[in-house]
């Protein structure tokens, strides 16, 4: 995973490279990242549908991505992470949730309303 600056003539500049491994969950990710806010900070949520898992990662104001938590099915069975395919994420009062599903229908029924 690349994370690139763009700059304000339109021109990208390599900031970070995150390469998956053995802790992070960042194996053929479908759809797209999501981007949420909890506390006043904002994380990157990806999700790695190979390693049927979800990596989440703090954005430094540099852009710069930290590892903040990482978890899939092999570590905790029943999550329904198996093939997770896309996540959002939704703020209730203080409360930020992220959503995750493994059939990428109901992505695009979400997005009809």
């Amino acid at each position: 995973m690349r994370v690139l600056e763009l700059a304000p003539d339109g021109t990208l500049s390599e900031v970070q490279l995150i390469v998956d491994d053995a802790i992070l969950e960042l194996d053929n990710n479908f759809g797209e990242f999501t981007i949420a806010t909890a506390g006043g900070a904002e994380f990157l949520i990806v999700h790695g549908f190979n390693d049927d898992g979800i990596s989440v990662f703090q954005i430094g104001n540099d852009g710069q991505l930290t590892s903040t938590f990482n978890v899939d099915d092999s570590a905790a069975l029943g999550l329904g992470l198996n093939g997770v395919y896309d996540t959002e994420s939704v703020q209730i009062g203080n409360t930020t949730f992220v959503l995750a599903t493994g059939d990428w229908r109901l992505r695009r029924c979400a997005h009809r309303f």
